[in-house]
């Protein structure tokens, strides 16, 4: 039997490798304190560029929101102008890949708009966008955070049958916004001027158009999933996350001029989009005056007649007054300030004459050779040999000079005796 084989292991060696020493002291590696530095760095400078990424995701929601706005205000002019109505709102419960997504929800008949869409006092209709009429894509009516904008519309302005918005004394506009302006808050502080009063309400507003913002308190998301529980009004604290989704016919716009970063628990929050200010519509679309196809600083106009000075104008362009016509921008060499007509008469308009009679080459104003030469103008022409025929020669005399003549003498100094 061979003699057990014995090994000594000693420390820092393998038992099983007894000739190996193991020095662990000499393997390299990161430590958890290396670690922490490394994610320190890493975080140092993923931060600023998270907060920028957050700073122009925010503003490119708000500005897709305010260009869809804008897009479906000027769609819907151009619906006025071709019906002499507002459109009625769309179903806000359709999904937007419906075919019947976007188009005017009508009641049975197509009379009036969709009851069941009536806010209270039945005085108004509340949806969507009916971008179907409007002749605009599904994705206009979802805001910058792929919701769904709201439209809301006064009754007796919208129902295919009746519908009227120029009749403002019988069917009188019934929307309202309210329009609060104060400095801007920050997370976990009052608005200074929250408690006060509007500073600023238009009443007989016609329609609006609005986004309840990111928090979309209230209607729907853009797959038809309802949003959150429109909150409670608690005194003014709850009234301005309340109002846009209350179901009344009063809207809010710019609270503490927006405050869309704080918590929504909080009194200053207040996220919501609205075409406020000078873009609510409180008068009657009017295309008098309209951007022509050529360019945006190109204006024209489809109406009879336009007074300037006057409010009963007689003419296409009536003016009570001067008419100055000029350039004296000695670097704009296209623009020279002329008047240009092909006619210029008295004020009867009886009397005209073509302006080439006296700044062109008009054959009415040459006198022929065998005639002996112009004495006058009439009737647009020149008048030839019709003023003194065979008049005896005559001359004045020696110092004196020849100031005019009557039928039978020449003037001399003013004195018609030669």
């Amino acid at each position: 039997m061979d003699k057990l084989k014995t090994f000594k292991v000693e420390k820092g060696t393998d038992a099983r490798h007894p000739e190996e020493v193991l020095d662990r002291s000499s393997i390299a590696g990161f430590t958890l304190i290396d670690m922490a530095i490394a994610l320190m760095v890493i975080g140092l400078l993923v931060a600023p560029a998270l907060y920028q990424y957050k700073v122009w995701n925010e503003k490119r929601a708000i500005d897709i929101t305010d260009s869809r706005i804008n897009s479906i205000n000027e769609a819907i002019r151009v619906f006025y102008y071709e019906n002499g109505r507002y459109p009625c709102p769309a179903n806000p419960d359709l999904d937007i890949t419906d075919a019947s997504y976007g188009e005017e929800y009508l009641q049975g008949g197509g009379g009036t708009c969709r009851n069941s869409m009536r806010l209270a006092g039945n005085d108004a209709y509340e949806g969507i966008p009916p971008i179907q009429a409007l002749r605009l894509t599904p994705e206009d009516t979802l805001d910058g955070w792929n919701k769904k904008l709201v439209y809301a519309v006064t009754k007796s302005h919208a129902d295919p049958v009746g519908g009227d918005p120029s009749d403002t004394v019988a069917n009188p506009p019934v929307l309202t916004v309210e329009e609060y302006k104060s400095t801007q808050g920050v997370d976990g502080a009052i608005c200074p001027d929250i408690t006060n009063p509007a500073q600023r309400t238009d009443t007989l507003v016609h329609y609006v158009v609005l986004s309840l913002g990111p928090d979309w308190a209230g209607p729907h998301y853009k797959n038809n999933s309802p949003g959150p529980a429109c909150p409670a009004a608690t005194g003014f604290s709850g009234f301005e996350k309340n109002e846009n989704c209350d179901g009344d016919t009063t809207y809010l716009s710019s609270i503490c001029t927006r405050n869309p970063n704080t918590s929504a628990a909080l009194n200053t929050h207040f996220d919501d989009m609205l075409s406020g200010g000078e873009n609510l519509v409180t008068k009657v679309p009017s295309d008098f005056w309209d951007i022509a196809r050529s360019g945006t600083s190109d204006m024209g106009s489809n109406a009879g007649f336009i007074g300037i000075g006057t409010k009963t104008p007689e003419y296409e362009m009536d003016v009570r007054g001067n008419i100055k016509a000029d350039n004296k921008d000695p670097a704009d060499t296209t623009t020279s300030g002329d008047l240009h007509a092909n006619q210029f008469c008295d004020e009867s308009g009886t009397n005209c004459f073509n302006p080439a009679v006296i700044a062109g080459s008009d054959p009415n104003m040459e006198c022929p050779p065998e005639k002996r030469g112009m004495t006058g103008l009439g009737s647009n022409q020149a008048k030839c040999n019709v003023g003194y025929p065979n008049f005896p020669g005559r001359s004045c005399p020696a110092g004196l000079k020849m100031t005019g003549m009557t039928a039978t003498k020449i003037c001399c100094n003013h004195s018609c005796i030669y």
